[in-house]
């Protein structure tokens, strides 16, 4: 029984801390499952659009990257064909705003608008002609024009991040100046706007006394 109890523990081998948790299968195949749903999307909205249901195809399409987890590939087509639906309406602006996001994932627009199997972007000639200079670089939307805007406002009045805001209670009175000798009583402004005004009245009734004589 001694012997029991005075034998030697045997270490418990430790996990080491920067051993990094491995992914489930189920996770795994969550992942995979969820990028086969995006890709299935994508299939059934262009099929959607090419029977003319292009409201349906988009809603299909923004369902994909709302809840899904695409590849890059599948997300930058996605996105293609968000702008062209977008296109489609008549919306320039937000079709832009989808392709900006393409491109931004290395979408060619200019090759991908005759590669075989994206969907057809069909909108006027001067919209793709606008949407190929966003692209270029060569013409802002307006969105961007607001933006830059907004931010030569900001400097304009020296408005920087980081600056101590004035109170709600301060008044834009507290950084004038005011001469040497002059009052900073609101009695003695008020006393001498006062003075001002008799003297006017009392010039006005002599010029108009004057007026009168001068007519008899």
């Amino acid at each position: 029984m001694e012997q029991t109890l005075n034998a030697p523990r045997q270490a418990t081998p430790r996990r080491s801390l920067r051993q990094r948790p491995t992914r489930s299968p189920r996770t795994v195949l969550s992942v995979r499952a969820s990028a086969d749903d995006a890709a299935r999307l994508l299939a059934e909205g262009k099929a959607v659009y090419a029977s003319g249901e292009r409201m349906a195809a988009l809603k299909l399409f923004e369902r994909a990257l709302a809840t899904t987890a695409p590849s890059l590939e599948t997300r930058r087509e996605l996105l293609y064909s968000s702008g062209c639906c977008h296109a489609a309406f008549g919306d320039i602006e937000a079709a832009w705003q989808f392709l900006r996001d393409a491109t931004d994932l290395g979408l060619d627009f200019n090759a991908a608008e005759g590669q075989p199997g994206l969907m057809r972007m069909e909108a006027s000639a001067q919209m793709r002609i606008q949407l190929r200079k966003y692209a270029a670089g060569q013409l802002k939307s307006s969105g961007t024009y607001a933006k830059e805007a907004f931010a030569r406002s900001r400097g304009s009045t020296g408005v920087t991040l980081g600056a101590p805001r004035r109170s709600a209670a301060s008044s834009p009175l507290e950084d004038l100046e005011l001469a040497p000798g002059t009052g900073e009583g609101f009695g003695e402004i008020a006393g001498r706007v006062l003075a001002l005004l008799g003297v006017g009245v009392v010039a006005a009734v002599l010029l108009f006394r004057a007026g009168l004589s001068s007519l008899r």
